[in-house]
């Protein structure tokens, strides 16, 4: 998603926090959040946070001013991501600026090298010229000099390539073990998220227990009394 989107649909719920249903604005806006930086970010996982708690707290009932307070934390997460994401823009723009100026500056700097560039003196003796190339040290013939030159190139061509797909496949190595962590971190997440899904249905389970026994407890006493009624008018 783009940086400049996310600003501007992130400042529009902002707007919207006391328009809708809390829980429905809540999970809209970590919808956005989620999109740009992905669940596994700390940034949307504390707002995800908040989402949890509200749904706790509707099982057992708000207390006065909770959801204020909910609200509250959403808008604080919601500052410090708006103000994260201008910070980044910012800073991608003025990257930009310095690409170009660098970028003007090399093409200054190559005008100037042309134009500051000796020009070619023509050859007078071409065939001194001729002689001096052939001429090679220690009376090298020159069929056997360029194989070795041109062996020594291909060496060093088959070296910098090993030498670069070693640094590659060490990238990559490293990018696969960060990618590993991010995965683990998603796993261990969801883990959580189901774990604190399991204690609320426990919750809500003890709740419905413990309702069931009222009512069980409210027909015994209302057996108690009518037996009692019925003795005393005996």
């Amino acid at each position: 998603m783009d940086t400049d989107y996310t600003i501007k649909k992130l400042r529009e719920q902002r707007l919207k926090v006391n328009q809708n249903d809390t829980e429905v604005w809540l999970k809209t806006t970590y919808s956005f959040l989620e999109e740009y930086f992905k669940s596994y970010s700390p940034r949307a996982g504390n707002f995800h946070e908040l989402i949890y708690d509200f749904a706790t707290k509707k099982i057992f009932g708000f207390k006065p001013g909770e959801i204020a307070i909910i609200k509250n934390q959403a808008i604080q997460y919601l500052d410090e991501n708006i103000q994260y994401l201008e910070e980044q823009l910012e800073k991608e723009r003025k990257d930009s600026i310095q690409k170009v100026a660098l970028a003007k500056q090399y093409k200054e700097q190559q005008a100037r090298t042309e134009t500051n560039k000796p020009m070619a003196i023509p050859q007078t003796q071409p065939e001194i010229i001729i002689k001096m190339k052939t001429q090679l040290p220690f009376g090298i013939a020159p069929a056997f000099f360029w194989t070795v030159f041109a062996g020594l190139i291909s060496a060093a061509f088959i070296l910098g390539q090993s030498i670069g797909s070693s640094k590659f496949d060490r990238e990559k190595s490293d990018y696969y073990e960060d990618l590993k962590v991010l995965r683990q971190d998603t796993v261990n997440l969801n883990r959580t998220i189901l774990l604190k899904d399991s204690i609320v249905l426990q919750k809500d389970s003890i709740i419905k227990n413990k309702q069931d026994s009222l009512i069980q407890m409210d027909k015994i006493l209302t057996g108690f009394s009518l037996l009692l009624s019925n003795q005393q008018t005996k």
